[in-house]
């Protein structure tokens, strides 16, 4: 049984909402704009290279490859900042050093785009291919990306990742990633703890960062973990909207503080937890394997609105998973609603102790139920005001 997205909302919020919930990026009206300021964690905020002065054009059809790695290089020996006007930048993949910021005017407005039968990422950190998979605490730092899209040209490129980094404290902000045809974005960074010289630590930041209609999934976090995220909306993708993952003596993206998220129509779950995160704002929706899917110890959600998942394409799925044959989740804190479901709102598979959660269930799909499975003994599920 199939609903609308609008149907939906408005029916679990009783409310005449028209559209999806989402973050509009704010693009300047002209390329000569004062472009929006960011934080870079590290650059010299007075050095900045214009890719037209190196060469660029943005004009959709010429090669600009060149002319933005140059701006690059040349930005990274002094900490300083690109800047990409208006246009479209047809690109093959863009390696990217330490402390650099780039900086376009606009998410749509600023578009860097894989040319024609390029098969690769559209922007690599160095040493990626010799840093991943090693835990190393070196990799690619203090970047600001900001501004712009990433734009995979799907159609005419079998493969490639709209970003695949190692690296750790990067600011990423108003940032849109889509047709990709591996996923959208890949980060990664090593289990251990990294403070700089002058102190500071290894998290990112992230805020206003929109992920969508890539083949396949939205965002992998392997790392660095304990970032925060802040309007993250994922959505389309051919795989799971966000997982997030640790795995000892690799890699470590655990952690993750995430506040207002959606992700919806993803052929995946909309979020896939097997490293921790502390979410508050969470919303699943209309995603064709489930809404939240929770494979580790310790997640805290809050303000949960998780419901239509299994709905647009008529598949089974759950709205809130605990566990998995092969891992338990447990320690978690719960709160919210999860309704309209296409099969439980809430299915325990390995529930393994001192979860609490508060649940509002509605099971209004036919067919459907509130929920699933044996709570352990020293969990406390409250659903709908009643504990089970």
């Amino acid at each position: 049984m199939a609903f609308s997205r609008r149907g939906l909302l408005a029916k679990i919020l009783g409310l005449g909402i028209a559209g999806a919930i989402g973050f509009e990026g704010h693009a300047l009206a002209t390329p000569k704009a004062a472009l929006p300021k960011v934080s870079p964690p590290d650059h010299d905020l007075n050095t900045f290279f214009h890719v037209t002065q190196f060469g660029a054009r943005g004009d959709g059809h010429h090669d600009d490859t060149q002319p933005i790695q140059d701006a690059l290089d040349q930005a990274a020996r002094v900490h300083g900042t690109i800047l990409i006007p208006q246009g479209t930048f047809m690109v093959r993949t863009l390696t990217i050093p330490s402390y650099v910021g780039i900086q376009g005017v606009g998410m749509g407005q600023t578009v860097l785009k894989l040319i024609a039968g390029s098969r690769h990422d559209l922007l690599k950190t160095q040493a990626f291919d010799t840093l991943t998979g090693t835990n190393s605490i070196n990799g690619v730092a203090g970047v600001t990306l900001a501004n712009l899209t990433l734009d995979g040209n799907r159609d005419h490129n079998p493969a490639g990742w709209g970003l695949r980094r190692y690296g750790y404290r990067w600011v990423i902000e108003n940032v849109e990633i889509r047709h990709m045809a591996t996923g959208g974005i890949y980060t990664e960074y090593g289990v251990a703890t990294k403070r700089t010289a002058d102190g500071d630590m290894m998290e990112d930041s992230w805020m206003d960062v929109r992920v969508h209609d890539n083949s396949g999934p939205g965002i992998i976090n392997h790392g660095p973990h304990d970032s925060r995220v802040v309007n993250l909306l994922v959505y389309a993708n051919q795989g799971h909207g966000l997982v997030v993952e640790y795995q000892p003596a690799q890699f470590n993206g655990a952690g993750m503080i995430l506040t207002n998220y959606h992700a919806y129509w993803n052929t995946g779950v909309g979020l896939y937890c097997q490293g921790t995160v502390f979410g508050s704002m969470v919303e699943a929706e209309s995603n064709a394997e489930g809404g939240i899917l929770l494979a580790t110890p310790g997640c805290v959600l809050t303000g949960l609105l998780v419901y239509a998942n299994g709905t647009a394409n008529n598949t089974k799925a759950s709205g809130l998973i605990v566990g998995t044959p092969q891992t338990a989740a447990g320690d978690g804190y719960f709160s919210g609603q999860i309704q309209g479901n296409s099969q439980e709102q809430v299915k325990i598979v390995q529930d393994s102790g001192n979860n609490v959660a508060d649940l509002a269930l509605k099971a209004w799909v036919p067919g459907s139920s509130l929920w699933s499975g044996t709570p352990n003994g020293s969990s406390a599920w409250r659903m709908n005001g009643t504990k089970i």
